[in-house]
């Protein structure tokens, strides 16, 4: 079912919309949508569906920044707080003005945030800092 529905033109500009895919850059989404074999996307939905915190998250010691857009859905911002229980080396933000998908909705924020975390700099302003 879902297969099918990513075939249809409709459903493909909402969820292009929903992952703030350019009005450009559609074709090459739903040609590339519609070529991937079923088995490949019901795999990468299966995978999504199915993530956990693996088990030796904790003992990371890597720098690790979770983010979150404001306009997500409840259950990414219960992961991110999750995230941050399980590892003291978490830092969360939350992005405002956005849903999924804020390399694509805003990729000067996101570029910068990433460079400013990977140098050790101060963040971009308007970043809101997730307390737990």
């Amino acid at each position: 079912m879902t297969y099918r529905l990513t075939k249809n033109r409709t459903f493909s500009k909402i969820q292009a919309k929903q992952l703030y895919i350019k009005s450009e850059m559609f074709e090459t989404y739903y040609k590339e949508t519609t070529d991937m074999e079923p088995n490949t996307l019901i795999k990468i939905l299966e995978e999504n569906m199915s993530f956990r915190i693996p088990k030796d998250f904790s003992r990371s010691k890597a720098k690790i920044l979770i983010t979150v857009g404001d306009q997500e859905k409840q259950i990414m911002k219960k992961s991110v707080t999750d995230l941050l229980d399980k590892n003291i080396n978490c830092k969360g933000l939350i992005i405002p003005s956005v849903g999924h998908g804020v390399s694509l909705a805003f990729p000067d924020l996101f570029n910068k945030m990433v460079d400013a975390w990977i140098h050790d700099r101060e963040l971009p302003s308007g970043l809101i800092p997730v307390i737990k």
